[in-house]
């Protein structure tokens, strides 16, 4: 079995978020949301398994494993996969979420 991490060290400050089916802009988070750093894991250089280091309304606070889209899972990775990854992590979707972090940041 072909098992490997790799570690990014990409600040995310989310931006975005969906809530009731609307994208909303965040305008404010506290620095406790700010993402600085995650795990890919990969088998066979195909995504299957994404922890973060820190909070994240989609990712579960238990395990640390963030709740990714099936189109991604499994794909093969490349820096398209990576833009993607970061473009998810910066949006909160709080349709489909472990809790949601109102007090914690602002939007409009």
């Amino acid at each position: 079995m072909e098992c490997s991490i790799i570690k990014v060290n990409n600040i995310i400050t989310p931006s975005k978020m969906i809530f009731k089916r609307e994208l909303k802009r965040i305008t404010y988070v506290f620095p406790e949301l700010i993402i600085n750093g995650y795990s890919i894991y990969i088998n066979r250089n195909k995504l299957y398994k994404l922890c973060l280091e820190n909070i994240h309304p989609n990712c579960d606070q238990k395990t640390k494993i963030f709740c990714l889209p099936d189109c991604i899972l499994g794909k093969e990775l490349n820096k398209e996969i990576f833009k993607i990854i970061d473009d998810i992590l910066c949006t909160y979707n709080l349709d489909s979420c472990y809790y949601i972090p109102w007090k914690y940041f602002r939007y409009e």
